[in-house]
């Protein structure tokens, strides 16, 4: 939680706005099996519609977490798709369609189309990262840095990592 909260004052959040966030990734992080569970995860990735686009990419771990754990129910899967669309929306143009099939093919359950998702991605991912600006406080610049952002999530991605062991990232690209 401390990450978190972190995460809301260098962005300088009100105390509420905050709250509310920590609220939010509390939500997402909730188990399958709980009463009412799934209403709340639906309800959570919600929000985050209505949150910037800086605090949606931070909480992605959280979202695709959440969408894997509840496969089965449409309406988590639903809300998903929108949250990975309006990400992918804020993209620069050539970028847009790759970035939005690489966080559904995370979010899904093929790691093989995951896997080639993010490796389609990956060589535009660095474009424009050697040259951030390291003076911009911490997280400030999740925005300009969209394709890197996203790449490093799914690659954090703990079932991405587990499904991906015994699979070549060297392959080449299918033509």
């Amino acid at each position: 939680m401390l990450e978190h909260w972190y995460f809301t004052a260098s962005l300088g959040l009100p105390p509420q706005t905050a709250a509310t966030f920590l609220d939010i990734v509390t939500a997402l992080d909730e188990p399958v099996g709980n009463e009412r569970s799934e209403e709340l995860v639906s309800s959570a990735i919600e929000c985050l519609g209505q949150a910037g686009t800086g605090t949606a990419l931070y909480a992605l771990p959280h979202v695709l977490a959440a969408q894997r754990r509840f496969s089965g129910v449409t309406e988590v899967n639903a809300r998903a798709a929108a949250h990975y669309r309006d990400i992918a929306s804020v993209a620069p143009e050539q970028l847009r369609t790759r970035i939005g099939a690489t966080l559904r093919a995370t979010g899904g359950s093929e790691a093989h189309k995951a896997l080639a998702s993010l490796r389609d991605l990956l060589p535009d991912a660095g474009d424009g990262a050697a040259e951030a600006d390291t003076s911009v406080p911490p997280y400030h610049d999740l925005v300009e840095q969209l394709a890197p952002t996203v790449a490093l999530v799914v690659a954090r991605s703990p079932d991405a990592i587990r499904r991906a062991s015994g699979n070549s990232w060297s392959s080449p690209r299918p033509s």
